[in-house]
């Protein structure tokens, strides 16, 4: 495959995953470049040695700041590889994958994209569309050296290595802790989520009626996956083919949930609907609509940049009440800092 040429430094720094050989180097491409790609007719009439022109297609998703900084990594790259153009194309969350399913169906899939592993992994994986990345690693195109074995193995499908992260992130409670301060409340010692749930509470109190304590988390995957896996379960079970934890479960956390929607502790279900699939910038966090948002712990950076007078906080997420694994408590920060506390949850790739 002819893409496949010195595309080492974009799996180091960018990827997510590398689509095996198919028909999508013959598809239109969408934001550019008048080159058909699979030609082979990059090298010179006069057979010069010079390089084969290569075009690669991108896609990822993210906002407008990542897709900002993805570009800066493009440039250099093709700066550095002048036979190279890359084809950029990148979407919200939610749009990215309708997108996707629709290429790879299509024979349209593009040459490197992101892939959510835990959620979509074991599918993309089973369609024979994914191009095994330890041939390049053992041939030292990929230099995995230094890497935590367990980020490594998370982008592994049976054994096989498919992906690598691009970052890493965990699931984390994300506080305006300059709107918390100015109720007269302090940052709360976070434990179980019936705890959690009298802080809550608190902040109802003192709140106006506009402003809620927290977002809707019931239908977050990240967060269903923190509250089972505090229950000693796991998202999927170790083979990938079903779930890890029992219906119970999940029942009692959308319980948990239903409640703090009838306690008014978070958004009504009609603000939540509408503002689903909102890029970070214009989220009810940074609209100051609520005080706690609940997301994978990159967005505190987001959210800082869109907030500069504002102090945010980033704290680990509750347990469950029953907890097999309860991490240890909050532990005090100076002003304007922001971390999360140690936590008995495994990091996921971004």
């Amino acid at each position: 495959m002819k893409r496949k040429q010195g595309i080492a430094f974009l799996l180091a720094v960018l990827l997510l995953v590398l689509s095996a050989c198919g028909g999508g180097a013959n598809e239109p491409k969408s934001n550019s470049s008048s080159e058909t790609g699979g030609s082979d007719s990059g090298s010179s009439a006069s057979g010069s040695s010079a390089p084969e022109k290569v075009e690669l297609r991108i896609s990822w998703w993210g906002n407008a700041e990542r897709a900002k900084l993805y570009d800066q990594i493009l440039d250099m790259y093709e700066s550095e590889n002048p036979h190279v153009t890359t084809v950029r194309e990148w979407t919200s969350f939610n749009d990215y994958w309708p997108k996707l399913a629709t290429q790879v169906a299509g024979n349209n899939i593009p040459d490197i994209f992101s892939l959510h592993v835990l959620l979509y992994g074991g599918d993309y994986g089973s369609r024979n569309v994914l191009e095994p990345l330890q041939p390049y690693v053992d041939q030292g195109l990929i230099n995995l050296d230094g890497w935590d074995p367990a980020v490594i193995d998370a982008g592994k499908l049976n054994g096989v290595l498919y992906a690598l992260p691009k970052g890493v992130t965990s699931s984390a409670l994300i506080f305006n802790t300059t709107m918390i301060k100015n109720l007269g409340l302090d940052l709360p010692e976070i434990g179980t989520l019936s705890e959690f749930k009298s802080y809550l509470q608190q902040l109802r109190d003192k709140m106006p009626a506009d402003q809620y304590p927290i977002v809707d988390a019931s239908f977050d995957d990240h967060y269903v996956e923190s509250f089972v896996r505090s229950k000693g379960k796991s998202f999927l079970s170790s083979d990938g083919s079903g779930l890890g934890f029992a219906k119970e479960d999940l029942m009692e956390f959308w319980s948990i949930w239903e409640e703090f929607r009838q306690l008014g502790l978070t958004v009504p279900v009609g603000m939540t609907v509408e503002n689903t699939g909102q890029p970070a910038e214009n989220s009810l966090f940074v609209k100051q609509r609520v005080a706690i948002d609940m997301k994978p712990s990159n967005h505190g950076k987001i959210y800082s940049r869109n907030l500069p007078d504002v102090e945010i906080n980033m704290l680990r997420t509750p347990s469950a009440d029953n907890a097999v694994f309860e991490a240890a408590r909050t532990c005090r920060r100076r002003p304007g800092s922001s971390a999360t506390n140690r936590s008995t949850r495994k990091k996921r790739p971004n």
